[in-house]
């Protein structure tokens, strides 16, 4: 079992949600009172799991509602994954038919941090190698007047980035996150922030050694894109993909660029350990096949050609 978030009631008492990875996995739900003790009013015990199926789970972020309800986001096998609970700690019945709710974004995601509005609405907010957003209505089902169909997609074309947390102030999202490395923050951070109307991006601002705090003038963002595209200044693209993500089995694993360099592929588990390191063949049709004996879990495979870099997520499934 893992922690990952914690939110305080008015009353004192704490929450917190992470993972339970035994045999029934799923997001992990503790409420206790201010002196550390269960609080049994929480469904019956204190505690409980919440389980989106039988692949893999991970609890990472949990936020309150002005009426006492919980929202817990994460992910499942590899897709966005929210549920919302009752003050004693039921699934609310009124949020997506069952209190829970995956979305998928055409990849391998995960929500980072949960928000809610002044209105009801919530946003989720996380990715990996790219940032994304979903709004919710107060019915669990996503909002289309959120980028039109109540997801957002942030690619950043100087780097490799993934959100990490967000906030709401009136009229504005600001999500927060930075450069990805085998799944931990490395060099640059970045800022954006959105109009929750309409979702388009209004500013970047990123923190390097390069740019110590600047607003960019002219973001450097692209929108709705269906994959993290990563440019240099050669213009040289690189590109590193796998299907099928998530899988049981093996992935296929594809890398694509024009330019003259090698390309190494490094292969992490989710706390940065490097596990495997390669050259990956650039001759068209050409396919790796990695995954087939590893464990249940989420890693990272990072491709890299002098400069440029692109990492992608692998979910394991049982």
């Amino acid at each position: 079992m893992e922690f990952n978030d914690a939110a305080l009631q008015k009353d004192g008492k704490i929450v917190i949600v992470g993972t339970f990875f035994e045999e029934y996995p799923g997001f992990a739900l503790l409420r206790l009172h201010s002196n550390g003790s269960l609080d049994r009013s929480f469904d019956g015990d204190g505690k409980l799991v919440t389980k989106f199926g039988n692949g893999s789970h991970r609890g990472m972020a949990i936020t309150l509602q002005s009426d006492g309800k919980l929202v817990a986001g994460g992910y499942y096998n590899g897709n966005y994954a929210i549920a919302r609970y009752l003050p004693n700690g039921s699934l609310d019945p009124s949020f997506s038919d069952n209190g829970k709710q995956t979305t998928d974004f055409g990849g391998s995601e995960s929500i980072a941090s949960v928000a809610v509005q002044e209105d009801g609405k919530i946003i989720a907010g996380g990715g990996i190698g790219r940032g994304t957003l979903a709004r919710f209505k107060m019915s669990g089902r996503l909002d289309s007047t959120f980028s039109n169909d109540g997801k957002q997609v942030t690619g950043f074309e100087d780097g490799i980035y993934e959100f990490r947390d967000i906030a709401v102030s009136g009229d504005r999202l600001y999500a927060v996150g930075g450069t990805v490395n085998g799944g931990h923050m490395v060099g640059s951070g970045v800022v954006a922030a959105y109009r929750l109307g309409s979702g388009p991006v209004q500013y970047q601002y990123v923190l390097s050694n390069d740019h110590p705090g600047e607003f960019a003038q002219t973001p450097k963002i692209t929108t709705r894109q269906a994959e993290p595209v990563i440019h240099t200044a050669d213009g040289i693209r690189l590109d590193i993909s796998a299907s099928p993500n998530p899988t049981s089995q093996s992935f296929s694993v594809r890398v694509h660029s024009v330019g003259e360099e090698v390309v190494t592929v490094r292969l992490f588990d989710s706390e940065g350990k490097i596990l495997h390191v390669q050259q990956a063949p650039l001759t068209k049709g050409s396919v790796l096949q990695l995954g087939h004996n590893w464990r249940p879990g989420v890693y990272y495979l990072e491709a890299v050609q002098g400069t440029r870099r692109k990492a992608i997520k692998l979910v394991k499934t049982n």
